[in-house]
Order: C-alpha cells, then structure tokens, then sequence
C-alpha cells in the first residue's frame, strides 16, 4: 500500500489533471477520485488502528509502572520499618554499638538540623535569598487579548489535529 504522502501527491495531480480534462471524461475522474479516497481512508484507519494500539501499550506500561512503584514503596518500608527495629534495640544498650558476624551496627549522633514553624517565626532579613522576578505569561496574555500593545510581543494562535 502507497504511504500517505504518496497518496497525497496522487490526490494533488488528481485535482490538476481534472482541470484540464473534458466533460465527457469527468466520471473517469470522479471514479478515480473515489477509489483514490477509498485508498486514503483506508491508510487513515490503519494509522489510526496503530495510534490505538500504541495507546493500549502506553495503558498498560503505565499499569506496570503503578504497580512496580507500589511494590517497591512496600519494599522501602519493609526495609525502614527493620533499621528502625534495629536502631530501637541498639539505643537499649548501655553501649550503643553492637557486632555481629557480618554488621556492625553503632548509633551516632547527625549534624544539628534548623527546625523552625514558618508560620509563628520571624525571619531575619538578612538569612532571605533574593529571588530573580519571575515573568507572568499570563497576565501577559490577558493585556494583549485586552488590546494592549508590548514590543516584542504579540499572541499566536495554532493548530492541533482533533481525532474523534
């Protein structure tokens, strides 16, 4: 079967040799047309039949990835949940360091964390980071469909294929 494309320019010369025929030989055109429609149809619903067939295994990778990422968030806290049962028991110990064949397992102290509710303290000026304006697109767009004029900017409409 042709590709799209091909089909396309068979179309295009289609159209420009019927311009130049005679009436007499205008249901010669119409019936090539028709089948060269027919033609392109059908290489619309095929591509169309691997279009949803791609979204079927796009469902399902994501099914997968769902279902992968569950059994490793259970993996994790299985895992943290046995380091916390650990570190519980080796804080028991009057020596907080414990050996086995293979481990050795001791508790130590982490570097201090800044704790702070964001809500009730007051942030001295000097410990805020400056932050570089950041550009509202859309407030942009807003003054320019009100009709308000920038240089350098103007609002672009495009197009997108619509598949029912």
């Amino acid at each position: 079967m042709a590709s799209l494309r091909e089909l396309s320019q068979e179309l295009q010369e289609l159209y420009d040799l019927a311009e130049e025929l005679p009436s007499d030989e205008k249901d010669v055109f119409k019936d090539t047309l028709e089948a060269l429609q027919g033609d392109i149809e059908n290489k619309l619903d095929g591509m169309m039949a691997i279009c949803a067939q791609i979204d079927a295994d796009k469902e399902m990778l994501k099914k997968e990835e769902d279902r992968l990422s569950a059994r490793r968030t259970v993996l994790e806290n299985n895992e943290n949940r046995i380091k916390e049962r650990i570190k519980y028991f080796i804080e028991q110990q009057p020596e907080r360091k414990f050996n086995s064949q293979y481990y050795k397992f001791s508790i130590r102290k982490n570097a201090p964390a800044l704790k702070y509710d964001e809500l009730t303290a007051d942030i001295p000026i000097k410990f805020l980071i400056p932050q570089p304006p950041k550009f509202d697109k859309e407030a942009m767009k807003k003054e320019l469909k009100a009709g308000v004029e920038y240089e350098g900017f103007k609002l672009v409409q495009s197009e997108s294929l619509i598949i029912k």
